[in-house]
């Protein structure tokens, strides 16, 4: 990471440039002090720093210069022009872009991208200028160990939406604790039989009116059961015409489902994210739940991202409160879900746990014990 205040010399192998002040004079270019990057300007920092030989090159143009209620850093590839935006602060701090450069340099390190990088980087930095401290006179210093929460986090704005924060989604009506996720309407009558209070259905290889009689079953069930929460993962068309609860979404299906007419319905949302890019872009729909992982190593899937382990999720974690609920998943079985809900997660998602045990009911009566989920764990230790 190199963070740039007046012309020098960019070393070819490195694969980030932090403009921390974008200097008109360092481009040959008129002021840019608010809104988006200037068309002139990307053109610019494209052909200086994103030539052909740097594929996996970024430049980052710091936003504390500029002006309004939003901080918002431009994330610019050859291809791609991402914002991300962060509340203003009253004041500034010595110190912010040594943060910055040092979280960018030991996030690249450890393999992470550079968006990835560039995300933490701004939320140390939002938190360290906060909560600064006052060394002798002047301005105070940036602190570099801030401890940071969602009010730090940065959010990434999807393709046609403002800066400004959408209308939150729903809030959850009670703990999410243990959180089976199962493939069709079979499981969810079982586990609602067994007294499980959180369920998510996933259906997969099924279409059409099988489909729409499944997740309409699943939803009617489960209202007639108090304090049950139950998801409809991906489906959300089906979910929204039945009055289903609540939709899990992955990634990639905010960009299709149609998160206005979900949200005025008042169906909640749960988002999956496995990197922090993907818990800006999550923080910017202001969801219902977030779900962290994969934690530990999967055995149902080949996932592209690395484990997180428990220290960071206990980390995410932090940085997602106190506005969200936290899930965490990913290779979680009944001896590692007392370890998982010691990091302050408010549930533990699970699949192979409960599908693949040798005795399902044993296994929900066990999870039970170690993680209730209904609100009231009283009610919910009675129906076990």
């Amino acid at each position: 990471a190199c963070a740039v205040r007046s012309r020098v010399d960019v070393e070819a192998t490195l694969s980030l440039i932090v403009l921390s002040v974008p200097d008109p004079a360092l481009l040959d270019l008129p002021t840019w002090d608010m809104g988006p990057p200037p068309a002139a300007w990307i053109t610019a920092i494209r052909s200086r720093w994103l030539e052909a030989g740097a594929p996996n090159r970024a430049v980052v143009v710091k936003g504390g210069h500029a002006w309004g209620a939003h901080s918002t850093d431009w994330y610019i590839t050859r291809s791609t022009v991402l914002p991300l935006v962060s509340r203003r602060l009253p004041r500034s701090a010595h110190g912010s872009g040594c943060v910055h450069s040092s979280v960018c340099a030991a996030r690249l390190a450890e393999g992470w991208s550079v968006l990835d990088a560039a995300t933490e980087a701004q939320l140390r930095v939002h938190a360290g200028i906060d909560q600064a401290i006052t060394i002798g006179p002047g301005r105070p210093n940036t602190r570099t160990d801030a401890q940071p929460d969602c009010d730090d986090l940065p959010w990434q704005p999807l393709p046609g939406q403002t800066e400004d924060a959408p209308p939150e989604f729903s809030r959850l009506i009670g703990q999410l604790g243990f959180y089976p996720v199962v493939p069709d309407v079979d499981w969810v009558l079982r586990l609602l039989e067994w007294g499980v209070c959180t369920i998510q259905l996933r259906i997969k290889d099924v279409e059409g009116a099988t489909l729409r009689v499944q997740i309409r079953t699943a939803v009617q069930a489960a209202q007639e059961v108090p304090g049950t929460q139950l998801f409809i993962n991906d489906h959300w068309r089906e979910a929204l015409d039945v009055g289903a609860y609540g939709v899990h979404l992955g990634q990639d299906d905010v960009h299709t489902a149609d998160l206005p007419a979900l949200n005025a319905a008042g169906l909640r949302l749960g988002l999956s994210t496995h990197t922090p890019a993907e818990m800006a872009r999550a923080h910017a729909l202001r969801p219902s739940y977030i779900a962290l992982g994969p934690v530990f190593p999967t055995t149902l899937k080949v996932m592209p991202y690395r484990p997180l382990g428990l220290e960071r999720l206990a980390m995410w974690r932090q940085w997602l409160s106190p506005r969200y609920p936290v899930v965490a998943i990913g290779g979680i079985g009944l001896n590692q879900m007392s370890g998982v809900r010691a990091t302050g997660v408010s549930g533990a998602a699970v699949v192979s746990a409960v599908t693949q045990a040798a005795n399902p009911r044993l296994a929900v009566r066990e999870a039970l014990h170690i993680w209730p989920a209904c609100a009231d764990e009283v009610v919910a230790q009675a129906m076990v």
